[in-house]
């Protein structure tokens, strides 16, 4: 059995495929975690909560993970430690930064490839090596377009009483909004950027209000400001692919911004994995 899964910051995809036929067989989502800042028994508690894990992991015998934060082999290695202890019977164990995930994902030609999940990332794929031109510093610093920001941009406008009154009203019916559980939440808690993500699907379930539209709109433009200006030169003869919950969500907000720009809009896949499985066979050749 191979399992493949790409992990983020809130969430985790895992699918588990046939070794000879490459036939999908289960679709599991758990929490996700970041080997940055949760510790392996803080990982293993997360996959070993999941009984649908448990009850297939001893059959597992390659590992394909795409994981947020896995960007240096110190991480990797740390990584595919955890996923050895995990899956005892996996023997063949690769780990790789979700980007790459969410290139191949997307396409196998020269394309620009952006990730906009809880954080955003970006990269430039010619066909054969992925190039990162940005460092990814984390929430608060970078992850411009991504669901923290968004969640940011949501509680400042509450606070500042910006946002219309009767969205203020609704955040406040929906969410405990009480300043010192919100100042735990952010600095003494240990997973600042999930809780201000959490705050994204509100905006995103009042998309149709002109105020909320414009949080979006901006934090993704932000986004195209920042990141994408890095392969403006690759942008004008290659198409730029978008992966992620925010990218699904914001796609009328992309495409639109593209036009603007003038950039090729490739692929937006919300969920990665998925695409991943169906191309394993050439997937696996990178890896070889």
């Amino acid at each position: 059995m191979i399992l493949l899964a790409d992990c983020g910051t809130t969430k985790c995809d895992w699918i588990f495929v046939d070794s000879k036929q490459h036939n999908r067989h289960f679709e599991i989502n758990t929490s996700g975690f970041n080997p940055v800042y949760h510790t392996e028994n803080e990982i293993i508690g997360i996959i070993n909560n999941s009984n649908d894990i448990l009850s297939i992991k001893s059959h597992v015998e390659t590992i394909y993970f795409f994981g947020s934060g896995c960007g240096t082999k110190e991480i990797q290695n740390k990584m595919k430690d955890i996923l050895h202890k995990a899956f005892f019977t996996a023997q063949d164990i690769h780990v790789s930064s979700d980007i790459e995930g969410a290139v191949y994902a997307c396409t196998q030609e020269a394309g620009v490839v952006a990730i906009l999940g809880t954080g955003s990332n970006s990269a430039y794929f010619d066909g054969k090596r992925i190039e990162r031109r940005v460092p990814s510093l984390g929430y608060s610093l970078m992850d411009d377009g991504g669901g923290n920001s968004i969640g940011r941009a949501c509680l400042r406008a509450y606070y500042f009483k910006q946002m219309p009154e009767h969205l203020r009203k609704k955040m406040e019916s929906e969410f405990d909004l009480d300043v010192e559980a919100v100042k735990r939440e952010l600095y003494k808690e240990h997973r600042p950027s999930q809780y201000l993500a959490s705050f994204a699907p509100f905006v995103f379930e009042n998309l149709g209000e002109r105020y909320m539209a414009g949080i979006v709109k901006s934090q993704v433009t932000s986004f195209f400001n920042t990141s994408l200006s890095f392969y403006k030169d690759e942008l004008k003869d290659v198409p730029v692919h978008f992966v992620g919950t925010i990218a699904h969500h914001a796609r009328d907000i992309i495409k639109e911004l593209c036009d603007i720009t003038g950039y090729k809009l490739g692929k937006i896949v919300e969920r990665p994995v998925i695409e991943i499985a169906e191309n394993l066979d050439e997937i696996s050749g990178y890896f070889s």
